[in-house]
């Protein structure tokens, strides 16, 4: 039974991919999820970092649609435990490189997912157009510590230097921005 259901372009993704077309957004499909093996991003928007997972609810285990196999039960609860764990470490690793996931089940409308998907992309974009910039790798720096020893980002010119890439502070920006505008892009307090 696994080997043949499809493990790309099922039919949920590819509505989700031609709603987020119509829209005119561009993007990959199946694409490698960086340093971990035989995961793939479902629909991923590499500028951005925007990863798009379509989940099957049988195989992910939809609290909604899920109606587990009476044949060998145990196995299959293993199987979508599993799944599941995989699915949240993958959530994981992708948001420690700077990637935003967006996770939907395939019972979900195509329209509002791409809907939803084209608010973060375009969101992102406009991050990026405005020099604020998507956020970066975590290692571990905080400006707290000041550890620029691990920090491959960390400005060079010093705390009283004005560094280049300091970033001025939008009254568009949500009220809950991370960004402090007295920090610059490299995470050195100038």
């Amino acid at each position: 039974m696994m080997r043949t259901y499809p493990r790309r372009d099922t039919s949920p993704e590819i509505r989700v991919r031609s709603a987020l077309h119509a829209r005119g957004l561009r993007y990959r499909v199946c694409l490698p999820v960086p340093d971990l093996r035989r995961r793939t991003i479902d629909v991923a928007f590499t500028r951005t970092k925007v990863a798009v997972f379509v989940d099957g609810c049988f195989w992910h285990g939809c609290t909604e649609h899920l109606r587990p196999p009476r044949v060998n039960a145990a196995w299959w609860e293993e199987k979508v435990r599993r799944n599941r764990a995989r699915d949240a470490e993958t959530n994981k690793h992708l948001i420690a490189l700077g990637w935003q996931v967006l996770r939907h089940w395939e019972h979900e409308e195509a329209q509002p997912v791409a809907e939803a998907v084209e608010l973060v992309v375009r969101s992102r974009r406009a991050q990026l157009s405005s020099g604020i910039g998507l956020p970066r790798r975590s290692n571990g720096f905080t400006p707290e510590t000041g550890n620029a020893a691990f920090n491959p980002f960390y400005c060079r010119l010093g705390p009283d230097a004005r560094c280049p890439t300091a970033r001025q502070k939008s009254s568009s920006r949500d009220p809950g921005d991370q960004f402090n505008p007295q920090v610059c892009r490299c995470s050195q307090r100038h």
